[in-house]
């Protein structure tokens, strides 16, 4: 039996009612060629009159899910129909930011792929203050309400967006956090293994971090490690598995989780700082990895006040293929690709929109830029760097 459960809102009750059972359509409680519960059945249960349940069915029948049948009931029709509209929240002025190339390169990709299927697409920015309101904005619950909106995609998502948006009504595929099943994100071990491996093959002995994640930031779910922490644990645990070495003062880290924020500064600024205390350490490592991007572009700065001292620093950065990243330094590149993320957030709302599992959260994979000719690192085995007792030109005997 459907559950229905009723609200004392200004939402009447039939589209409450259509609501709830388009939803168990779309998430598969109500399968292909399934019967509904007769409508008296229904209007007893909920102690409503059968003409609200009524009107309810005719939602449904209008937006082509289930067919009436005279004498024999109401049945989910056997092939759903395709998603036709989709929306797109942001926070207000998230698209505006100047340092926000990869979020407009998302939307116009997302965009670009609804206009190739022919689906209508509504914008919504939420002007309201992050901290005051944890309820979806009025016009959004309306659009959703009236079917304007019959997906929702948020190529930008933080916890405060999860609170707004989490029960509405709506398939929502969120660009972020592995840790919400319906969410196309990236690996950043997958990162970190590519990354080492590039410095591992140009015969790196030491490596250094720069990264905007904070291994103080806590957990978005009770009992999980944050991907942020995990992303430098995995940096650590692989550069021992390497027979490489590291040192306390070359990660480069925010020392609060919302430093960055806190402080009122760009990702570039936050880069250029880093890669400056970088620079004060009395060695530096013979390779340096940074991510993200807009971090990256910061380091360089930075670097390059000090060229010579930088000569032979091997550099593995980050970068957006959709985003122009001029890079006047040798390095090697780790790729990530809005236009594949956009692909993955509309193909995960029309699979939800059409009851079928999200299969999330979805991985979209980094690729490697073709390396660059640089000069060999140099030696290692200096006081305070961990590594293991035999070093990797050991290992390779």
């Amino acid at each position: 039996m459907i559950k229905i459960t009723l609200q004392r809102n200004v939402v009447p009750a039939h589209l409450q009612v259509a609501a709830q059972l388009r939803k168990s359509i779309q998430i598969g409680k109500l399968p292909p060629g399934s019967q509904l519960p007769p409508q008296m059945e229904l209007a007893a249960t909920l102690d409503m009159s059968c003409s609200t349940i009524q009107l309810a069915f005719q939602e449904l029948v209008r937006d082509g899910l289930v067919v009436s049948h005279r004498r024999r009931g109401t049945f989910v029709v056997e092939s759903l129909p395709g998603l036709r509209s989709v929306g797109l929240y942001y926070q207000s002025g998230a698209l505006m930011y100047p340092e926000h190339h990869y979020l407009r390169a998302v939307h116009s990709a997302v965009l670009g792929y609804c206009h190739d299927r022919g689906l209508e697409t509504a914008i919504f920015h939420d002007s309201r203050p992050m901290s005051t309101d944890v309820t979806p904005p009025p016009e959004l619950v309306e659009a959703v309400e009236q079917r304007r909106v019959e997906a929702l995609i948020l190529p930008s998502t933080d916890k405060t967006i999860l609170k707004r948006l989490g029960k509405l009504d709506v398939p929502i595929a969120y660009h972020g956090t592995p840790a919400i099943g319906n969410a196309v994100t990236y690996d950043g071990r997958q990162f970190v293994d590519l990354a080492l491996a590039e410095l591992h093959a140009a015969d790196c002995r030491t490596v250094g971090l720069v990264s905007s994640f904070s291994t103080r930031v806590k957990p978005n779910l009770p009992g999980r490690i944050h991907e942020h922490v995990e992303f430098t644990r995995h940096f650590i645990e692989r550069i021992g598995e390497l027979g490489m070495g590291i040192r306390d003062g070359w990660i480069c880290e925010p020392r609060e989780e919302n430093e960055i924020h806190d402080r009122h500064m760009s990702f570039e600024q936050y880069g250029y700082e880093m890669a400056l205390a970088l620079l004060n350490e009395p060695e530096l490592p013979d390779g340096l990895v940074v991510y993200p991007d807009s971090v990256a572009r910061g380091v360089i700065l930075a670097l390059m006040t000090q060229s010579e001292r930088t000569a032979n620093l091997q550099l593995v950065l980050h970068k957006n293929a959709e985003v122009p990243f001029p890079c006047p330094l040798p390095a090697r590149f780790i790729v990530s690709s809005a236009a594949e993320v956009a692909r993955e957030l509309l193909a995960m709302a029309e699979r939800m929109f059409a009851g079928r599992p999200h299969g999330g959260p979805r991985y979209v994979p980094f690729s490697v830029e073709s390396s660059v000719n640089h000069a060999p690192a140099g030696g290692a085995g200096a006081d305070g760097i961990r590594q293991p007792a035999s070093t990797r030109q050991e290992k390779r005997l």
